[in-house]
């Protein structure tokens, strides 16, 4: 069936001493659920197909065993969900192979071959303040992608370490990139490669994140909306703690 799946998760509710969400996931997806998704679409972004095992526990959703094709590549791990209002958060653990790193990150005209990122990342995203904090590695950055994340990240060209990467980007070419991100902040370590065959790093601290964060987070807020469609008469979801329901028919 292709038409639209709409989840609605209503706001906490405070029921001493749990603090609980209500959902109307609650019954059948209290324990762990294969997911199927053929398309998910997110603003101009298509996502999927999408495979998963779900599971949803009070203010959270639990995907693991996740395999989704985004953006021309697959993304496999776990993420969780957190759905507290006002502290919307994403945590994701996993590999990404073959992304397409230039429409990730909003760059046009770019090959696909100046653009495919793979490797591995460990994140923790709070969707509402536009924060990350984790780590991304990447095993090979395309020289033209770093070039315009660099610039992207330093448009005033004020940062002398920034311009060091750039020039020496000019004579050789990036291996290895490591970012380690926390409170809006990014620190990058560049591996550079040289003709000779001869490596050395560059690192960069203290790059600003925000700004490239917050144009995501807009779209996903907006896509987000909280309802409170009020209690449901005779659902046991209303009155017994989600970890406490009883099993019983759907």
């Amino acid at each position: 069936d292709s038409a639209p799946v709409r989840f609605e998760w209503d706001p906490l509710l405070d029921d001493n001493p749990f603090r609980r969400g209500g959902s109307s996931l609650g019954g059948p997806y209290s324990q762990a659920r294969k997911l199927v998704v053929q398309r998910i679409n997110f603003g101009d972004l298509e996502l999927g197909p999408l495979s998963a095992t779900m599971a949803a526990h009070q203010n959270q959703l639990i995907f693991d065993r996740i395999d989704l094709e985004v953006m021309g590549g697959v993304v496999a791990g776990q993420c969780f969900l957190n759905f507290a209002p006002g502290r919307l958060m994403l945590d994701f653990s996993g590999r990404v192979s073959g992304i397409d790193g230039g429409r990730l990150l909003g760059f046009e005209g770019l090959s696909r071959q100046d653009s495919d990122l793979s490797g591995r990342a460990a994140l923790t995203y709070a969707v509402d303040s536009s924060l990350v904090s984790g780590r991304i590695d990447v095993g090979k950055v395309p020289k033209s992608l770093l070039d315009r994340l660099l610039i992207r990240l330093d448009p005033a060209g004020s940062d002398s370490k920034v311009g060091a990467a750039r020039l020496a980007l000019g004579v050789a070419v990036p291996g290895r990139l490591g970012v380690q991100m926390g409170d809006g902040l990014a620190a990058l370590e560049i591996e550079i490669l040289t003709a000779a065959g001869t490596s050395s790093s560059i690192r960069i601290p203290s790059l600003p994140l925000t700004r490239i964060l917050e144009e995501r987070s807009t779209e996903l807020r907006r896509s987000i909306q909280w309802t409170d469609p009020g209690p449901t008469p005779g659902s046991a979801i209303d009155s017994i703690p989600m970890g406490e329901r009883e099993e019983g028919p759907p």
